[in-house]
């Protein structure tokens, strides 16, 4: 779009409406969804934060990054991954801050790339698949798609664990 604005402006490319080519819904429902994720964050005492802290703490390094990971790849498929990366960060953050953890960069690292390959679960996961979805006129249901992408999402989430802990192990 900025690129064809640019060829617009120089006299290079043609007439174009944005509006015909901006598909709002999948802007909408991110903007709630950041929202709400705003709202839960300012609620935090006492409340949905301290259990889900609670939840993913464990003594056990690997074990505690792959809570992380699960949590995390099941969240952003039932939410969405942009949601799930601004909760679970804070909750990540003070996870290693209460474990004397010196680099949070592994905690961090599988917490965007579980909430990326989890996205691709659901048609909510991600805008992306809101905006396939919203271009293919509802033709694609929610559990043809779950279906049709178990396997690769399953698949790149025990490719992703993988490295994460071979590369962090040491």
């Amino acid at each position: 779009v900025v690129v064809r604005y640019l060829l617009f402006l120089t006299g290079q490319g043609p007439v174009f409406d944005a509006a015909k080519v901006i598909i709002l819904e999948p802007l909408f429902l991110l903007f709630g969804l950041m929202l709400t994720t705003i709202y839960l964050e300012k609620m935090e005492r006492g409340g949905l934060f301290d259990r889900l802290r609670d939840s993913l703490d464990d003594p056990v390094n690997w074990k505690r990054s792959a809570k992380v990971m699960v949590m995390s790849t099941i969240g952003s498929a039932a939410v969405m991954n942009d949601s799930i990366v601004l909760i679970f960060s804070g909750v990540v953050v003070d996870l290693c801050v209460r474990h004397k953890v010196n680099n949070s960069l592994p905690y961090l690292l599988s917490l965007a790339t579980t909430a990326n390959t989890g996205s691709a679960l659901t048609m909510t996961g991600n805008p992306q698949n809101i905006l396939i979805v919203s271009l293919a006129y509802d033709d694609i249901s929610w559990t043809e798609f779950f279906s049709n992408m178990v396997l690769p999402v399953t698949v790149a989430s025990i490719i992703n664990a993988t490295m994460l802990f071979m590369y962090y192990s040491g």
